[in-house]
């Protein structure tokens, strides 16, 4: 009795289950037809679940939780290629429609039962990894009850006021109007720029000078909207690696890149075209970035997007960029040096006669523009003679012309030359017009060509400044500062005869964790010489004074030091290192840290074993380890312990490593 029971249940709930899916499936015909109606096409739809892993990955089941198992009514990608979906659920009777009125996703949710509960309850799937609007459906003729839901990635989700179905662009507008779309942090940037570092290696089986380029390419080749839009429906690879060249071709002509700087930076594209792995992955590629990185080029973000992935690409290739001479800004470095130098945007032109990937530009970019608060005329003239690049590899350039594009900087002056030895007149005719004031620099390091070292690029740097009194800033080798060599004391001769040293602050020293080389920032005045005329007894060579028949001591004119220079001493900048990377021992540590820094910088404070002020001359060392006092008010006993402790740790390593047996014990 009890089995018939069970099975007459059975069969009722089935048949109710099978009639509800039929019935249910009107609601759903329904739905389809108006997303039709307002422009969808039946090509956009994706039934039952999503046809592609990556968001397959992120729908759980409605009855396990499990990912990967859920199947809502519909999946659309709004935006091709793009982290913005629009997620569907359909109940046939309105009744259906929602568990409970002001329904969250924090609430305890009946997926499987109600529209409402079940797009929440996939859009909290999708939401860790796609911007995502979500449309609860329900009703078995029009009008159609709608609730629409929305939410960024990672973000919370929010009940909309719209209850009818809306035109693709309209959602788009809704998400990219919503403060945070696209925005991605620096180690969400890196992050991704690792695993597609270990994609283009494996897949496409690029250079390490190759795998930027690629980026750079299909970035400036989605800002042609052509391209954005079609470039998914290129079924034949050697098409598709075509259109983008030309895309890429497209977007440098409508930044009106001249003829000369366009086909040298075009040349370093054209491995696209004939490299076979390329675009054979090309458009799995193209849909990776567009997703992660497109969207994330904020205009006035001074994050070097290119720089930070050709760091990244370097670090995890093994490449060596001491050895290429490249060592890339950190990114807190080149908001510090536009903070130092109090960029203004009615009036700085700042000039990079080494400009890398662009990191300074776009920091003193990013600079101006907040500080030029939403004056469109201040904007445009910081785009339009605020900023000047020099940069001699061409790679390097490309990927700097490519990164002040993608902020919208079109007209950047940027050149590809020797900025010790230009080849052309043009680079000179044009600083001659913007008269540059403000210069930032990280030189080539470590240059066999010592008519190419750190300091005569410094020395360069000052004196392309058309303003006296301007200011010049550079992060140098402490080994350049302190070589009492006469190569190096004679180019500090010639930086003091015309300019002055005003301040030195020395640098964590693993602020170039990759690199190893330990810097210091200096700070000029431009075409003010760093010396004054003075008078002083002239001294013979026993050391003694020398005086004149009447006894009076015989004086001669010497060059004096007109001012004194502040040494900083900023070793601790508030980063640790992990994981071969620097990262922030707590949050706003470094803003903080920043903050003092500035002060002490303004005005010059003198504080015991941190900073002080000496004048110094070419002969001296130029780093404020010469000059501090040691500060013993805060020492204590475990201090003493700990370096001894350090020191024995250390000579027990030494020890071992020499495989000497009769070493003696270091106790």
């Amino acid at each position: 009795m009890n089995a018939k029971t069970n099975l007459q249940k059975t069969k009722s709930a089935t048949i109710k289950m099978v009639s509800s899916g039929v019935n249910e499936r009107k609601t759903e015909h329904l739905t389809e037809q108006a997303l039709q109606n307002v422009g969808f096409l039946a090509s956009d739809f994706q039934f039952q679940g999503a046809e592609e892993t990556e968001i397959q990955q992120c729908i759980p089941s409605k009855k396990s939780g499990a990912f990967g198992k859920g199947k809502p009514e519909f999946i659309i990608r709004l935006n091709g290629d793009a982290a913005d979906i629009l997620v569907i659920e359909c109940k046939l009777e309105k009744s259906k429609h929602s568990s409970a009125p002001n329904l969250k996703v924090d609430s305890n949710l009946k997926a499987a039962d109600f529209a409402e509960d079940g797009v929440l309850h996939y859009m909290k799937g999708l939401s860790k990894e796609f911007n995502v609007i979500g449309l609860a459906v329900s009703g078995e003729k029009e009008p159609l009850q709608v609730t629409t839901f929305m939410t960024l990635r990672g973000g919370s989700i929010q009940r909309l006021k719209n209850k009818v179905i809306l035109p693709r662009q309209d959602y788009l507008t809704l998400l990219r109007n919503s403060s945070g779309y696209g925005q991605k942090s620096e180690v969400e940037v890196l992050l991704f720029a690792r695993s597609l570092h270990n994609y283009l290696r494996d897949e496409m089986e690029l250079s390490d000078q190759h795998k930027p380029l690629i980026v750079s390419g299909i970035l400036l080749a989605l800002k042609q909207p052509a391209f954005e839009q079609g470039y998914r429906n290129y079924n034949d690879k050697d098409k598709l690696a075509k259109a983008l060249f030309v895309s890429i071709q497209e977007t440098l002509e409508d930044a009106k890149i001249d003829e000369k700087k366009r086909d040298a930076m075009m040349s370093n594209y054209d491995f696209i075209k004939t490299h076979q792995r390329v675009k054979e992955h090309l458009r799995e590629t193209i849909g990776r970035i567009y997703r992660n990185l497109f969207f994330a080029l904020q205009p006035h973000s001074s994050l070097d997007f290119l720089g930070s992935f050709y760091g990244e690409f370097l670090r995890y290739s093994g490449g060596d960029q001491k050895g290429l001479g490249i060592v890339l800004t950190p990114r807190h470095i080149t908001e510090l040096f536009a903070d130092l130098a109090d960029l203004n945007p009615d009036s700085s032109v700042l000039l990079d006669i080494c400009a890398g990937s662009g990191g300074f530009l776009i920091a003193g970019m990013a600079h101006m523009i907040k500080a030029a608060a939403g004056d469109s005329k201040k904007i445009e003239r910081v785009k339009k003679k605020g900023l000047i690049g020099i940069e001699l590899a061409p790679h390097m350039f490309t990927l700097a012309c490519a990164n002040m594009i993608l902020r919208g900087d079109g007209k950047a002056n940027m050149f590809m030359d020797d900025s010790l030895k230009p080849s052309s007149t043009e680079i000179i005719d044009r600083l001659e017009k913007l008269k540059p004031n403000v210069a930032f620099l990280n030189p080539p390091y470590s240059k066999k060509d010592k008519s190419k070292d750190e300091l005569r690029f410094v020395l360069r740097s000052l004196d392309l400044l058309h303003e006296s009194g301007g200011t010049g800033i550079a992060i140098i080798p402490v080994g350049r500062l302190i070589d009492d060599g006469p190569g190096t004391v004679q180019v500090k001769k010639e930086i003091l005869e015309r300019h002055t040293l005003t301040h030195v602050m020395s640098m964590p020293p693993q602020l170039f964790p990759k690199v190893g080389t330990v810097t210091a920032i200096a700070v000029f005045k431009a075409h003010q010489s760093h010396w004054r005329e003075g008078k002083q007894q002239v001294i013979d060579d026993k050391g003694n004074p020398v005086t004149n028949e009447k006894g009076k001591p015989i004086m001669e004119t010497v060059l004096v030091p007109r001012v004194e220079t502040w040494f900083g001493y900023w070793r601790d900048d508030g980063y640790m290192m992990k994981k071969n990377s620097r990262v922030e021992r707590s949050e706003g540590l470094w803003q903080e840290t920043k903050n003092k820094w500035l002060n002490d910088y303004w005005h010059m404070k003198e504080k015991q074993g941190q900073s002080c002020k000496r004048a110094v001359t070419h002969l001296d060392e130029w780093v404020a380890e010469a000059y501090l006092e040691t500060d013993y008010s805060n020492l204590v006993e475990g201090d003493f312990e700990k370096e001894v402790k350090k020191f024995l740790l250390y000579k027990l390593m030494v020890d071992i490593h020499s495989g000497d047996d009769t070493a003696e014990d270091p106790i």
